[in-house]
């Protein structure tokens, strides 16, 4: 029994050391980007870089040419989950440069909504580590 104490330690703090050797190190303020590549039908578009801080703040959309385009959580509703409609919205009247149908533009906010809620799912995944 005496054996299986001493042991026990010794084993969670291997785990634990194998867990922080096994994770990138990420500062606590960094924010997590990733770049995406937009579909062909899109071409006219300025490929989005989206950003999610580590802490769960807004995510946002990398303007090049000035302010970023944010998501606001405090703007969230049950078809806007993320409170990014507005951002995605700024983002295709600034950055597409032939105009869209309203379907195109519906399908290119579903687009960036889906890169925006993959790139949180790894900023969530890395802010574990």
């Amino acid at each position: 029994m005496k054996k299986k104490i001493f042991f026990l330690p010794l084993i969670l703090a291997g785990i634990f050391g194998i867990v922080l050797w096994s994770c990138d190190p990420i500062g606590e303020e960094e924010d997590l980007c990733l770049a995406f590549e937009l579909p062909d039908e899109f071409l006219t578009c300025e490929e989005p870089t989206i950003c999610c801080p580590m802490d769960d703040g807004d995510c946002y959309i990398i303007n090049p040419d000035g302010d970023n385009y944010y998501c606001d959580k405090d703007l969230a509703t049950d078809n806007d989950k993320d409170g990014c409609s507005d951002a995605e919205d700024r983002y295709i009247n600034e950055k597409c440069t032939t105009k869209m149908s309203p379907e195109q533009t519906k399908e290119m906010k579903k687009l960036l909504g889906s890169y925006i809620k993959e790139v949180m799912a790894k900023a969530r995944i890395n802010s574990v580590c």
